[in-house]
């Protein structure tokens, strides 16, 4: 069972009246239930005391920032470059609408009807200059390595193996909860911890790389995402394949993105298509 949110709760002195009754009570008749808050307590004070001596709130915020301000320059490059026009026309064609909207539902014909028919006419004309823009950035290859890697990222979803895990390792389960929650710092701690055992060690560095990632410490990403691939065919060896080559996009090596993303493309895997894909928009 998780006790996670009530453990959470009770060491920040947050359980009161008959819930903390409860609690204790709990506490002195179920011998399972007080051996995982002990070792929930000790779990957090050894994260705590390395994040603490690593890195200081203030640090981490700064990562924080330039991280979310990173995804905001590639999200914005990705629409400029995607949508070909200038952000005035655009407005002018939205505005265009709205006013041929507005006209239509008043009932205003005759000459309001011609205008309207003119406005609906220029409006088609810029979607098609937008469209044509795009067909031909694509066959250009205008779209960059960033851009690219705004386009396909998205988080890496759990598979059964790794629920399987989460359910006979305690220590794997509650990092992941901790990697789930976005405290990236402490995540990266738990899962280095983690990388000594020999049963999780090729999924703690897998972590490892993902929580590097969301920090944006793409070269410590990339050391712990070779190191799974490394390891020959596992579980997540394909996946681990995927977000190397995303990460050698973000930093802009082409070289080696390809050579990652053409491995996928080579054989069939859930990666395949979309690695043939970016593959032909990085000719």
């Amino acid at each position: 069972m998780d006790y996670t949110e009530i453990f959470d709760r009770y060491i920040d002195g947050q359980l009161e009246g008959k819930e903390l009754e409860d609690f204790n009570e709990k506490l002195r008749t179920d011998n399972e239930f007080r051996q995982s808050l002990d070792k929930y307590i000790r779990l957090n004070k050894a994260t705590a005391e390395v994040v603490r001596d690593k890195k200081n709130t203030e640090e981490e915020l700064q990562i924080d920032e330039a991280v979310d301000e990173s995804s905001l320059q590639d999200i914005s490059k990705y629409g400029k470059d995607k949508r070909g026009v200038p952000d005035e026309q655009t407005a002018s064609f939205t505005e265009t609408l709205s006013n041929a909207e507005k006209g239509s539902l008043k009932g205003t014909f005759g000459v309001k009807t011609r205008r309207l028919a003119i406005q609906f006419a220029i409006a088609a004309t810029v979607i098609v200059a937008i469209l044509f823009t795009l067909f031909f950035l694509l066959k250009q290859n205008k779209i960059g390595n960033e851009a690219l890697f705004t386009m396909y990222y998205k988080p890496y979803a759990e598979t059964q193996e790794v629920l399987e895990i989460t359910r006979t390792n305690d220590n794997f389960y509650y990092a992941l909860k901790v990697f789930e929650a976005g405290d990236w710092a402490r995540a990266a701690v738990l899962f280095d911890k983690l990388s000594d055992s020999a049963e999780l060690k090729v999924y703690a560095a897998f972590y490892s790389g993902l929580t590097f990632m969301q920090m944006g410490r793409w070269e410590q990403a990339v050391k712990k995402l070779e190191e799974v691939v490394d390891y020959g065919e596992t579980q997540v060896e394909k996946p681990a394949l995927w977000y190397l080559g995303l990460c050698f996009l973000r930093i802009d090596d082409s070289v080696s993105a390809r050579r990652q993303f053409e491995i996928l493309a080579s054989t069939k895997n859930e990666y395949t298509g979309r690695s043939r894909r970016i593959l032909r928009l990085m000719r």
